[in-house]
């Protein structure tokens, strides 16, 4: 692999972490109510029906699936993953919106710290 496309498979989504990070602070500064994972009275961890077009892309870039390939990079073993609560019955992730499974998994997988 060169070494500048090793670079731009590197910048890529580390813009994209970094983009995703501003807006959600911005988000929350404002007091939105917009940050909700799952469009209310739907419990379906795979709806995605309350994002907009561009919070699908970014899903997409992440390349997310709701059942791993390998259960060892699963979410519920990613720093990055958000468990479900009493509130939200679907777990959701620091880097994309929208509703994440226990079993999802994407190509930014971080393992969690022992």
């Amino acid at each position: 692999m060169k070494r500048r496309s090793f670079l731009l498979r590197l910048f890529i989504p580390v813009t994209m972490v970094l983009g995703l990070m501003t807006t959600h602070t911005a988000c929350k500064d404002k007091g939105s109510e917009g940050d909700k994972d799952v469009p209310s009275g739907s419990s379906d961890c795979n709806d995605v029906s309350g994002l907009s077009e561009a919070e699908r892309k970014v899903r997409e870039g992440f390349g997310y699936e709701p059942v791993a390939s390998l259960e060892e990079r699963s979410c519920r073993h990613c720093k990055l993953f958000i468990p479900s609560s009493k509130e939200k019955p679907c777990g959701s992730c620091l880097l994309f919106k929208g509703p994440v499974t226990e079993q999802g998994s994407c190509i930014q997988f971080a393992p969690k710290e022992s």
